[in-house]
């Protein structure tokens, strides 16, 4: 397939054993084809819903192996990305609610560039 797009299943079987720590399941998805009859993938399962602070990945950057983003006072904090959603990037831990982001020179020389400035 090789690409790493989101795709919607429903779990129709676990298995009750582990296999080197993981659990074994099937899943039901629409539009593989046979490619992983039989195969190991990586997937995410969401088991709960929560409260979480969504923003647009373009906004966190990464150094020395951290992710960042930065406040409107100019403070870079340290924050733990989650799961790509629907309108952008979870974020874990790092930011605190009344926290405002300031967008990244990057992001705001793209917008002029956008906008013929």
């Amino acid at each position: 397939m090789g690409d790493l797009s989101r795709r919607e299943g429903t779990i129709s079987q676990v298995y009750p054993e582990l296999d080197n720590g993981r659990v074994v399941a099937d899943v039901v998805t629409e539009g593989l084809g046979g490619y992983f009859v039989g195969e190991r993938v990586r997937v995410w399962v969401s088991t709960d819903k929560r409260q979480a602070f969504v923003i647009p990945p373009e906004f966190v950057h990464r150094r020395y192996g951290l992710s960042y983003v930065t406040l409107t006072n100019g403070v870079e904090v340290v924050v733990q990305p989650g799961m790509p959603v629907d309108n952008g990037i979870e974020i874990l831990s790092g930011l605190r609610e009344g926290d405002v982001l300031r967008a990244t020179a990057r992001i705001a020389a793209a917008n002029i560039t956008e906008q013929g400035q």
